[in-house]
């Protein structure tokens, strides 16, 4: 089977953009430096952080641009509305702005992982091509610091913004979680996106930060049992330690999976 992420490229070669969104106010206007210094980049490389907004938008990924905002440091939004529609973050002059990706933060490095996809052409197309996709979630702390460390979410120890308002993941009552570390075999966790109530409401986003940290804490348990591909990320004595590591946020893979976004606190792995 060829690669999907060719797939997405493939998709739009030799086309033409033909859309087009005005920026024209006070903000700074970075266009596409998200593919160089954002997580989702940074995370699983700039060729598939670009496919990934084709999946995302639904068009043509070199007409994806995006600004910044002062009232928002660091983040990057866009004009474009996710194909699942939901609540814009910034109203601007220009109209309502989505939060797209933040600039990494000081401290050590993001974790590379391969970017899940579908095994097989009729899967990919049903739960990614065809699929619609909400748009990146990030975990911001009340004091405006971005991400959790791995141990604090999984033990249910934050002050999210937002902690108590239901966590935007849509309608589904599960969905998977997925991991693939750099030199360990990729893990996949299922969790509860409703709670346990007789409404059956949908969990909030405390509730979901905790339930992704748990599923990072006990993958990286894992990994300790086992020898790492790559020694440069091996998890363990002599390597790096689940207390070091923070949950940033989450992206959609598919339609039914997400992937935690992950970085070190200082280790620089090189």
């Amino acid at each position: 089977m060829s690669d999907p992420h060719s797939q997405w490229h493939g998709q739009w070669h030799g086309q033409s953009p033909s859309y087009s969104y005005g920026q024209s106010q006070s903000q700074s206007e970075d266009h596409r430096e998200y593919l160089t210094y954002g997580y989702i980049s940074n995370t699983f490389g700039p060729q598939p952080a670009e496919s990934y907004q084709m999946i995302l938008f639904k068009v043509d990924p070199r007409v994806v641009v995006a600004f910044r905002h002062h009232s928002h440091p660091g983040a990057y939004f866009v004009y474009i509305q996710p194909s699942l529609p939901s609540p814009s973050q910034l109203m601007t002059n220009n109209g309502p702005a989505w939060l797209l990706d933040y600039a990494v933060r000081d401290g050590g490095s993001v974790v590379p992982q391969q970017i899940w996809f579908p095994q097989g052409h009729g899967d990919w197309r049903r739960y990614v091509e065809q699929a619609e996709f909400h748009i990146p979630v990030f975990f911001t702390n009340a004091d405006g610091a971005l991400g959790v460390p791995v141990v604090n979410a999984a033990g249910g120890h934050m002050t999210l913004l937002d902690a108590n308002q239901p966590a935007p993941l849509g309608d589904r009552t599960t969905t998977k979680i997925r991991i693939c570390w750099p030199g360990y075999q990729p893990s996949e966790h299922q969790v509860q996106l409703r709670d346990q109530t007789p409404a059956r409401n949908p969990v909030t986003l405390e509730r979901l930060v905790k339930h992704v940290g748990s599923r990072v804490r006990q993958f990286l348990s894992d990994c300790m049992q086992v020898q790492s591909a790559d020694p440069r990320w091996a998890v363990g004595y002599g390597g790096i330690n689940v207390n070091e590591v923070m949950l940033i946020g989450v992206v959609q893979v598919s339609a039914g999976s997400w992937m935690p976004m992950l970085q070190l606190m200082e280790r620089v792995v090189m």
